[in-house]
């Protein structure tokens, strides 16, 4: 060995390096758990403070080990041995043997055999479902895939007054029996609620001056953002087919653009709900 720390040092790391790290798994740890207990090395509670468990599952540990043997290091299962709700076989033979009979639905099933045995208490539907699923007499539904418009997306802005949002709120009916419509109009940069007017309905004609006014008031040019609300006024550029009664024109004076926005999300809403 050289008289260098240096030298000292790689070689201490280089020995220390060579040694493997000690591996364990729960059936080793309670192998040492029982062999520490055999010897008397520490009562209960420090071998249970040892081995991180609890003082109820070292007497477990014990009192299975003196049963058992070897055995009782062993992993079990942790599912329960019994299930109160579980339906009973009698009743799921019944329902088996009807939907092989009829080949009916789950509602169908319970209403036949309900009416047949009026004195058993069935279980729910989902529970009937499960059943069918369970002995292979249903064959679960592939969900189909939604195709979104290529011209559909997240509405986005990078400052006030390039897009905003509208919606209306949900009718409801006044103390004189008029219904009322709230039309909201939101700025979704700065997300400043622009206009909230209560309408008589939902139509061109009630909505369009709304918006007049305050394009009026605030000219520039918009991307205009339909929300989720199907009947939502939509000024649109484009002659397409979900062009509104004059909406061309409404467009063309306002000078908006339409952006399609995806249907029934989250992300859409909170545009208009905030």
């Amino acid at each position: 060995m050289s008289g260098y720390m240096g030298d000292t040092c790689a070689e201490s790391f280089s020995k220390a390096s060579a040694m493997a790290w000690t591996e364990t798994n729960p059936m080793n740890e309670r192998r040492r758990f029982l062999a520490d207990h055999a010897s008397g090395h520490g009562t209960m509670v420090e071998l249970c403070k040892r081995y991180g468990i609890s003082r109820k599952t070292g007497y477990a540990l014990v009192r299975r080990f003196a049963l058992e043997g070897e055995s009782a290091i062993e992993e079990r299962s942790r599912a329960p041995k019994s299930c109160p709700h579980r339906t009973p076989d009698e009743l799921e033979a019944m329902i088996v043997a009807e939907r092989k009979a009829r080949r009916w639905g789950a509602r169908k099933l319970l209403r036949v055999l309900s009416d047949r045995h009026p004195s058993i208490v069935w279980p729910a539907r989902s529970t009937v479902d499960g059943v069918l699923l369970r002995n292979g007499l249903v064959e679960p539904r592939r969900r189909r895939t939604r195709w979104d418009h290529p011209g559909s997306g997240p509405a986005r802005a990078s400052e006030p007054n390039e897009v905003r949002t509208t919606d209306f709120k949900g009718q409801f009916r006044t103390c004189d029996g008029v219904y009322c419509n709230p039309l909201t109009i939101v700025d979704l940069h700065s997300r400043y609620l622009l206009r909230v007017t209560g309408v008589p309905n939902v139509r061109t004609e009630g909505a369009k001056p709304v918006f007049e006014r305050l394009f009026d008031r605030s000219a520039c040019r918009l991307r205009f953002a339909r929300t989720t609300a199907r009947r939502s006024p939509r000024p649109e550029s484009t002659a397409c087919a979900s062009s509104t009664r004059g909406g061309c024109g409404w467009a063309s004076r306002i000078s908006a653009s339409n952006q399609g926005v995806r249907n029934k999300t989250a992300r859409t809403n909170a545009c208009t709900a905030r």
